[in-house]
């Protein structure tokens, strides 16, 4: 109904994996899981040829867990390095899905961090990925790790945008959150429709003012998912982000 090319979709007779969230009276948010077709996601040859030059996004969450989906993501990012592909990538760290595996999480992690363009952080995550308390020493390991671009969301706070050359914190809007699901979803989604629409996404990421502003308009993506109830339901449409 939205509009989405669902073309490429698998489907399966197992029931969709589902996400149980429970919110405090900050809108902020914890999971529990109850995993289902995701983890048989089957790699599909015939998308590389898309991936040629274009953008590749991989979402952690439940992806790096083994079996047949661990696999076939790990294939993508094989065709991806080799189509010469823009990707990003989000770990979208659960702590119910790794307890007592946080270590077994880093180590999946680093290869993506590695070549990824652009990498999407919470701050629990690029303090745990760094190994680092600090913001600043936080970006210093992760570049050093490789990736070039890093955004770390901190929620009412705004988002730090980080590259070799600069780092600086754009604030978001004001807003009343209820429920803070999907705000990362919304916030990388955004940027990435706004990079993947641009002329030349590789050396956007060299202008400092062109991204800042892209970052910008994610934040309010992202501030306006929390006005309302829901990951899909929340999400703005684009006449509500002109900044």
């Amino acid at each position: 109904n939205a509009n989405v090319d669902i073309s490429q979709a698998q489907q399966s007779e197992i029931f969709t994996t589902l996400a149980f969230v429970s919110i405090d009276s900050d809108g902020e948010r914890d999971f529990v899981f109850s995993r289902g077709a995701d983890r048989d996601l089957k790699y599909n040859s015939s998308l590389k040829k898309d991936f040629n030059g274009n953008m590749v996004h991989f979402g952690a969450a439940t992806a790096l867990l083994g079996g047949n989906l661990e696999d076939a993501y790990g294939r993508y990012f094989f065709d991806a390095l080799t189509q010469e592909s823009f990707i990003s990538f989000d770990p979208n760290y659960r702590v119910d899905l790794w307890k007592n595996k946080e270590e077994q999480f880093i180590k999946k992690c680093i290869p993506f961090v590695q070549k990824a363009h652009l990498c999407k952080f919470s701050l629990e995550e690029a303090q745990l990925l760094s190994g680092k308390t600090s913001l600043t020493d936080a970006c210093e390991a992760l570049h050093t790790i490789g990736t070039e671009t890093i955004v770390i969301t901190l929620g009412s706070k705004g988002t730090l945008l980080s590259t070799k050359e600069y780092n600086k914190i754009i604030p978001s809007i004001e807003v009343n959150p209820v429920d803070t699901t999907g705000a990362g979803d919304a916030f990388i989604g955004c940027l990435l429709q706004q990079i993947a629409t641009h002329a030349n996404i590789k050396h956007l990421l060299k202008h400092e003012s062109e991204l800042t502003n892209m970052v910008a308009m994610a934040n309010k993506a992202g501030a306006i998912t929390t006005t309302n109830f829901g990951a899909i339901e929340a999400l703005p449409y684009p006449h509500q982000l002109v900044l």
